[in-house]
């Protein structure tokens, strides 16, 4: 009889949020590409130091976006939107403020397209969120109980 006796292993262990930094738009930016333009080299420095202070990071982006919509009887509407790019890892992937940009214009305009008479009126924020990132970490040396051990069946390496 054979007992497997592993050391625990923690994979994709995520530290606490240690960034997060938040740029806000402005009426005149009446684009969603005006604003990250504008604060696209900020984004960049800022993501920059995030990866040098810390091996790896988990980092993700959230735009608000306010939008408005006149109905048929001349009444206007408004609506606030948050857009979310996909949690990423900087020791997969590092950003590229352009793709970042088109996939933010992507998702605003289809919230506002197929004809459903949304339009954007203002940028509110665009967030950066970054945490501490340890994609492989081998856990502490467990060792085996003495009842086991004492059978000699079990071979338990100490890593």
């Amino acid at each position: 009889m054979i007992i497997a006796y592993a050391t625990h292993v923690r994979i994709a262990n995520v530290g606490r949020l240690i960034g997060d930094q938040m740029w806000t738009g402005t009426q005149d930016e009446m684009s969603v590409s005006d604003f990250v333009h504008r604060i696209s080299g900020d984004v960049i420095s800022t993501f920059e130091t995030a990866t040098a202070e810390n091996t790896a990071i988990k980092y993700y982006l959230e735009m608000a976006v306010d939008f408005q919509q006149t109905t048929q009887d001349g009444n206007v509407r408004s609506t606030s939107a948050r857009f979310f790019m996909p949690i990423t890892t900087s020791d997969v992937e590092k950003m590229d403020i352009n793709n970042v940009l088109m996939q933010l214009m992507e998702n605003v305009e289809a919230f506002s397209g197929q004809n459903s008479g949304w339009t954007m009126s203002k940028v509110n924020y665009l967030r950066l969120c970054w945490g501490s990132y340890r994609p492989l970490e081998v856990g502490t040396f467990i060792p085996i109980p003495k009842h086991i051990a004492a059978k000699k069946v079990v071979v338990n390496i100490n890593s």
